[in-house]
């Protein structure tokens, strides 16, 4: 049974709206909403999570001006205008892994990062932000040329710390807020002009590198001393990961991983004499796995091999096409300053050299890296892409990188296999111990790989820096001295 919210009626379990008080349930009801996957995680675990303090970016969104809007349509059909709206709404936050925990009315209070915690729950929200403006100004473009309907939503958010309180049967759960994180978020939303989202300087700090975002005005809110600083969110950045970030400022030495990097040069050596390895590189998130694969890579290049790269993310159910985009501009050699004449040269060249290719392949690739020809019919839906890019990605790796000593580096696994991929990777795996070709993976510790036991597989663990190797990597980043901060600095980070 569903209970309505405002009159506590119980209602069959298949009601949309509340037979004694007319409520509608959906929208009062989380648990209607949520994927059930997701549901039964929260359910299976709120006995431990209630009371837990978390970090979480807090979305809100809701139309701007809904109320003269509604006037301006039939009941019926606002109706339809708002089902189609709530739809946009939770599919965007639940592909990034979030959970709707309100129903404003005329928009909801999303969290990213809570009750399941995300380390990556900025980004995510941003991620879900961008993808809500963008469905809502093509709704909106709709809406205008079939009803002359403003339509526009306003998007803010905050990150900070919340304490999450008692969940109940149907989801909806209670946050103390610290720092007023949910409050803060609700007035960004309300500051933001249509179709914009306005984040915090907690959230910015965040996802900087990863968003381009703008600098606005400092604003009063109710209950914060001084003026907030808000930023503008504008479109995703060139930065995927945080490693990204640490790239851009300047990378200290490596420490601690001498044994690791040697191992790594001895698998290497082993590869390219034709007895072709998997190694698998497992850690916790922040053991420096991504680290590890770069100086790995950066040595080999060094040596003259040629290295192939891409990487999962977890956003990948909302953005599968990602980690082809990275292996085929880096195969091919397209650099972000190329024109689009430049990489259409550097792919046909490439494609010449590896020899007759699937049909309408080739005419896919041109078209998926945007320098395709128009005229040509290409697919519109990410499923259809994706199918097409792994049979070519499978038929340039077979053709072009089998054939001589490489390195192939997939970081994240456990992001790249899925549905679409799994067939793909276990051709590769099988392949590579017949090639001079050795294929590295990082993935996280929780992680299963299917190649355990082959005998061309091997596994690498890695350990966190022992405390007096983490100590001198702190006093390469902050110099002499600070002894009491960098003794802190180890025992808090483990």
């Amino acid at each position: 049974m569903i209970e309505c919210s405002s009159c506590r009626h119980a209602n069959p379990p298949d009601a949309r709206f509340c037979n004694h008080c007319g409520q509608e349930l959906a929208r009062a009801l989380g648990r209607a909403y949520t994927p059930k996957h997701l549901a039964d995680r929260i359910l299976k675990m709120r006995s431990a999570l209630e009371g837990e303090r978390k970090q979480v970016t807090v979305l809100f969104v809701d139309v701007c001006r809904s109320v003269q809007l509604s006037q301006q349509v039939e009941p019926e059909e606002w109706h339809r205008i708002m089902d189609r709206f709530f739809e946009i709404l939770t599919d965007s936050v639940h592909t990034f892994d979030g959970t709707i925990n309100q129903y404003t009315g005329d928009g909801v209070m999303a969290l990213f990062g809570a009750p399941l915690a995300h380390e990556d729950h900025a980004q995510r929200a941003c991620f879900a932000a961008l993808r809500i403006r963008e469905s809502v100004v093509a709704m909106g473009a709709d809406l205008g040329d079939r009803f002359s309907l403003p339509f526009a939503a306003r998007l803010g958010l905050n990150s900070g710390e919340v304490v999450v309180g008692k969940i109940g049967d149907d989801l909806r759960m209670d946050y103390t807020a610290q720092g007023h994180s949910v409050g803060l978020a609700a007035r960004l939303e309300q500051l933001a002009k249509p179709n914009t989202i306005l984040i915090s300087a907690s959230t910015a700090a965040l996802v900087e590198g990863h968003f381009e975002l703008t600098a606005r005005a400092e604003v009063a809110v109710i209950g914060v001393a001084g003026k907030v600083r808000s930023y503008e969110l504008r479109k995703a950045g060139k930065l995927q990961r945080r490693f990204d970030g640490a790239r851009k400022e300047g990378l200290g030495p490596l420490v601690g991983r001498d044994s690791e990097m040697s191992l790594l040069q001895a698998y290497v050596e082993q590869a390219i004499q034709g007895q072709g390895l998997v190694v698998g590189v497992l850690a916790e998130t922040g053991i420096g796995k991504s680290r590890l694969a770069f100086e790995f890579a950066q040595a080999c290049r060094e040596k003259g091999l040629p290295v192939y790269e891409t990487r999962g993310v977890s956003h990948h159910r909302a953005d599968p096409l990602l980690p082809f985009d990275e292996f085929f501009r880096g195969y091919f050699l397209v650099v972000d300053e190329d024109e689009p004449e430049a990489i259409r040269r550097k792919v046909v060249a490439g494609l010449q050299r590896l020899g007759p290719m699937p049909a309408g392949l080739s005419v896919a690739l041109l078209d998926f890296l945007g320098v395709g020809d128009d005229t040509v019919p290409h697919p519109v839906d990410d499923d259809t892409r994706v199918r097409q890019l792994v049979r070519l990605l499978d038929a340039v790796i077979r053709v072009g990188a089998l054939s001589e000593p490489a390195v192939i580096v997939l970081e994240n696994l456990q992001w790249l296999d899925t549905d679409d991929t799994r067939d793909f990777l276990n051709r590769l795996v099988a392949e590579v111990a017949n090639s001079p070709i050795l294929l590295m993976f990082t993935a996280r510790a929780d992680y299963e790989p299917r190649c355990r036991g082959l005998a061309h597989y091997r596994e690498l663990v890695l350990r966190p820096l022992s405390p007096l190797v983490a100590r001198r990597h702190l006093d390469d980043q902050l110099g002499e001295g600070l002894d009491d901060l960098k003794t802190l600095i180890i025992e808090r980070s483990g």
